[in-house]
């Protein structure tokens, strides 16, 4: 359960042109399906292939995008809510609980080489305090 993200939402977010905000969302359809465009290109979503019922996936998505600057402006978040078949969470309690749930956390955002922009974008939302790495210790 990686936490993803497109490059260009954070360049745009730098700029001042974006708003975008660390989020989980549930597919609750009936079967398991696959990344369809809608999901890839409009939302900004860029991670694994397929969706399982009810497990929650976690990424950085554009909640607002300025059009005088962003071609395609109505890309986002609003993709998922516009559909019947993902639940969209931005409530950090439940954000946690899913990482609490399945005993993880993102390498990419907690352990050695993380990305600095998606462990800011995650302490934020659930008000960590960012302690610092702890050496001479095993990351497992």
């Amino acid at each position: 359960m990686p936490v993803t993200t497109l490059k260009s939402a954070q360049n745009f977010e730098e700029k001042g042109h974006a708003e975008v905000e660390f989020v989980g969302f549930r597919y609750t359809g009936s079967q398991s399906m696959k990344a369809d465009v809608d999901i890839r290109e409009r939302a900004g979503y860029d991670g694994p292939a397929k969706f399982q019922r009810g497990q929650v996936y976690l990424a950085l998505l554009p909640t607002f995008l300025d059009s005088d600057h962003v071609e395609n402006a109505n890309m986002g978040v609003h993709a998922l809510e516009a559909r019947n078949d993902f639940e969209v969470i931005y409530d950090a309690e439940r954000l946690a609980e899913a990482l609490l749930k399945r005993n993880y956390l993102p390498p990419e955002v907690f352990y050695e080489g993380f990305d600095r922009y998606k462990r800011k974008k995650l302490f934020e939302k659930l008000d960590l305090d960012d302690a610092g790495r702890v050496y001479d210790k095993d990351d497992e």
